[in-house]
């Protein structure tokens, strides 16, 4: 006997299910709320542009998504993400730099990130993070890393591709790491 049976035999079945599937969609909503402040708000794919005049030319940044925030719903340890950006001075490309994002209830206070492309390890530092209060329950935190042409190229070229951010190991593969090459080109 199931436990459809049992509810159907007890008479409970109609009052009972509306309290279980209210029960089970209020814990939904709280783990959605209290998971990351980001609300979810760097994808994998998303791409970013921001044109400045300076007084060198007209520099222009561009940015992709690598790994998002947020995307787990039974952890918070998925509170940094990475974006892969290229800079351009009147449209030569200068370089190209990885940009961890940290979107918290709290300061992690983090410093640097670690990425392994096939089977080398790059261990990236930021020794002077930006760190802004957005309100008083919202913090973020920014780390830039310089990519040289050597990780360029290994990234191009690699097969697998994998980030330690914050708590957590993400790997990269198949479409999403084809879709991360195609950027670097």
């Amino acid at each position: 006997m199931g436990l459809f049976d049992i509810f159907k035999r007890h008479h409970y079945y109609e009052g009972s299910m509306r309290v279980l599937i209210g029960f089970l969609v209020s814990i939904f909503c709280v783990s959605c709320a209290s998971i990351s402040p980001s609300g979810g708000i760097m994808f994998f794919g998303q791409t970013g542009k921001d044109t400045r005049k300076t007084i060198n030319g007209t520099m222009t940044y561009e940015t992709f998504v690598v790994i998002p925030i947020g995307a787990s719903l039974l952890s918070d340890d998925d509170k940094m993400g990475l974006k892969i950006g290229r800079i351009y001075l009147d449209e030569n490309l200068v370089r190209f730099y990885f940009r961890a994002e940290v979107h918290a209830h709290d300061w992690i206070f983090a410093k640097g990130i670690a990425v392994k492309v096939d089977d080398k390890i790059y261990r990236l530092y930021d020794s002077d993070p930006n760190r802004q209060v957005i309100n008083g329950d919202y913090v973020v935190e920014i780390l830039s890393f310089n990519v040289a042409p050597d990780m360029v190229e290994a990234i191009k070229n690699a097969t697998t591709f994998e980030a330690e951010l914050y708590r957590r190991v993400v790997k990269v593969e198949g479409e999403k790491l084809q879709k991360f090459k195609e950027f670097l080109q």
